[in-house]
Parts: structure tokens; sequence; C-alpha cells
């Protein structure tokens, strides 16, 4: 029900009295505004009608340039976040609709987005009469995608692969060297924006920017410097070859054997080919540079024997054994003797020294170190007597030293302890 009706309805339900041309009137005027009214209602809109057309007059005649059809990149500026679009070169001129002369400018937005929205920003504008150097002064045509619009992207950076001088050489210290030796190698820069591929010449090949390498065969080798491009792998320098060279080594070997006679001794026999040096240690208990050499053990226990030979280049090797010694050995001497005169036990003496007919001194201490007895012959054994004074010994524990002569002419020392009981 619009408003007209209502007033109608509301006066015929709240009038009662007979019709009249007055009354009927006075309902009329009250429904409908006056003249007066509806002519102001008329010039307010004629108003509002001639504004509106001259503010779209005057934007259109003032707008020379066709802003819905430019290409607007946006980039960020770098003194803050502020949002920056450039307009760049495609000014028109909107009466003969081609391009005039550069008119860029930048527009500055408050409203800042993100940094990834600005960094990844992708802008499309319809396809107009572009100049050919819209494209970064470019003569390819714009990428275009299937709606037929060019589209710029932001991200994309100008390739400017620049040739660096690399240098490749090989630098060592030395290029001879025996075949047990350690090769060192670094190249003459060693910090480049490149892989270092070391060729050996033996096959091998190895990536590092300085190395170490031992070769396997004795022989000559030309050694190489790779440099390759990080990206592509592919070759950028090849180095001068460097000649090296690898001496052959000594095939150094012994055998020994055990003698189970009065001194238990072990004979060692070198095996070694063409050799010009020997040298044989036993861990500090005998040194030799024989070609064959014999030792007698005293004392059980497991022993390293070291042979090393030297061949006519200086090259040398050193093969090693042990040797395991099951007892002890002290010249076969009784540990106790008693000195009563019943004629059982009643001298001392080291058995295997009648028997060896070797040079020696014998020599008994007491536990203070005081001289009891000494000989250099085996028929005189120590019979407990103190020579120095002529009193017997009393019981107890005594020294005894032996020093013996091989007939090699070396020196030996023995001792242990003799226990007196009468």
């Amino acid at each position: 029900m619009n408003k007209l009706e209502k007033n109608i309805k509301d006066a015929v339900e709240s009038y009662e009295a007979p019709y009249s041309a007055e009354a009927w009137q006075s309902l009329n005027k009250a429904m409908w505004p006056s003249k007066a009214t509806l002519l102001k209602w008329a010039a307010s809109s004629a108003a509002l009608l001639a504004l509106v057309v001259f503010g779209y007059s005057y934007i259109n005649n003032s707008n020379e340039v066709v802003t819905d059809e430019l290409i607007v990149k946006t980039i960020q500026n770098k003194g803050s976040k502020t949002l920056v679009k450039k307009v760049e070169n495609l000014a028109y001129d909107t009466n003969e609709r081609h391009t005039t002369e550069d008119s860029s400018k930048e527009i500055t937005e408050f409203n800042t987005p993100s940094e990834t929205n600005v960094q990844n920003e992708v802008t499309k504008v319809p396809v107009t009469e572009l100049p050919s150097d819209v494209n970064d002064n470019s003569n390819k045509p714009a990428p275009k995608d299937e709606n037929n619009t060019i589209v710029v992207d932001e991200n994309k950076t100008e390739n400017t692969n620049t040739t660096v001088a690399l240098k490749a050489k090989v630098i060592t210290s030395k290029t001879i060297q025996c075949l047990s030796s350690k090769f060192n190698f670094t190249p003459s820069v060693s910090k480049q924006n490149a892989i270092y591929e070391w060729h050996l010449g033996d096959g091998t090949i190895i990536i590092g920017s300085t190395i170490d390498y031992t070769y396997e065969v004795a022989g000559h080798y030309s050694v190489e410097l790779v440099l390759r491009d990080l990206n592509t792998k592919e070759i950028i320098k090849i180095s001068p070859p460097v000649e090296i060279t690898v001496l052959e080594e000594p095939s150094t070997s012994f055998t020994y054997e055990m003698a189970n006679t009065i001194e238990p001794s072990t004979y060692f026999r070198n095996t070694t080919p063409t050799t010009t040096n020997l040298h044989w240690e036993i861990e500090n208990l005998k040194s030799s540079n024989l070609e064959n050499i014999q030792y007698s053990f005293k004392h059980k226990g497991r022993f390293t024997v070291n042979l090393t030979a030297t061949n006519e280049n200086g090259c040398s090797t050193t093969c090693s054994k042990t040797i395991t010694i099951e007892q002890d050995y002290n010249l076969l001497a009784p540990t106790a003797f008693s000195p009563n005169g019943d004629n059982l036990n009643d001298y001392f003496m080291p058995k295997a020294l009648p028997l060896m007919e070797l040079p020696f001194t014998l020599t008994i201490y007491d536990r203070q170190g005081k001289l009891m007895y000494q000989t250099t012959d085996s028929s005189q054994p120590w019979d407990g007597i103190n020579t120095q004074d002529g009193i017997p010994a009393e019981n107890g524990i005594y020294v005894w030293v032996c020093q013996l002569t091989k007939e090699n002419g070396e020196t030996e020392i023995y001792q242990s302890q003799i226990v007196i009981t009468k």
C-alpha cells in the first residue's frame, strides 16, 4: 500500500461527516506537495545534473594520458617501503593517438603492501600501439599470454655473464719420490670460483683444492689440474702437465730360527734381493748392519725384530716380525747352594760357562754391594768364602753378574741372585 492509498484509507475510516467539496479539497491538500515544493525539487535535480556533466567534461579534457592503456611497473623504493608505480615512455596524445615524448613520472601510493607481494608482482596491460623500445630498449617483441596481453615480470634480471680469467697451475714440492712417499699437489691459486679436478696420470681423479696422493706402482706420471664451472660442470681451464717420477723400493724380507743348545740362540737370515744397505734392530737390545745376525734372548716374552733395506735409488723399506721366547735364560745358573763341606752342592758356577768356552768375568756381591768373589776361570767356582777377609759368607741372598764376550766380539751381561743355605 502506497502513501496515497494509506492516506485515503485513513481519511475514509476516520471521516464520518457527509461528503462535501470542502472536505475533499482539504484531504487532497494533505496528500500532495504544493507547487512551490515541486519547483524546489526540480531546481535541485537540475543543479546536480549540471555539476555531474561539468565534472565529467573537465576530467575528460584534462586527462592527456590514457592510464588504462599504460604498462605500469611496480617497484619498491629503496629508502622506505613506499610503493612506487613508474609509467615508462607510453604517453599518448589524445588527439593523434601515437607516442609523442617521454612522459615518465612516479606515482606514490601510501597503502604499502608486503615486501613479498611487491617483489613478485606481475602487471598485465592491454596491447596497443607500443613503441619498439618499450621492453628495456630491446627489439624483441614483448611476451604475450593467451589473451594477447603483454606480461611484464619484475623479477626478471638481465643475464650478465662475465668471463673471469681463472688460473690453473700444479704446484708440488717434490716431483721425484719413492713409492711409499706421499705427493702433495696444490694449485697456484687456491680460492677461485671453480671446481678443482686433479688428473693424477694413473687413472685416478680427485676433487679438491689441495690433495695428498700415494701411488701404488712405480713409474712416470703426468699430473694435470682441470678447472670446471660450478654450475654447468664444463671445463674452463686446463693446467700444463707436471711430470712425476715414482721410484721403486726394495722388497725387504727375512727369516729366523731358534737353536735348542746350551745357549738358546735365535738366528736371523736376510732374504731381501739386490740391496745395498741393511740394518737390524731388536727392541733396543741389539742393532747390527751385518747380512745375518744371531741373538740369545735372556728373558721370556715377545720381541719385535726390524730389518730395513735400502736400494741404489736411496729408497728403503722395513720388514718387522715378532719373536716369542718361552722361558728365561741365565747361563743355566742354579738359584741356591749350600757350602757346608758335605760335598753336596758346595759350589756355585753357571753351568753354561764351562760348556761355551767363551771369555767371561763372574763377580759376586752381597746385598750391600760389597765384593765377595770374582773369577774368569770356569774351573774355579765360588765356595761361599769372602775372598776379601777369608770369612765364610752367612746364609742369605747374594747377587752375581757375568760379563760374556761372544765369538763376534760382542759383549753380553747376565745377572741374577743366588741363595746360601747351610
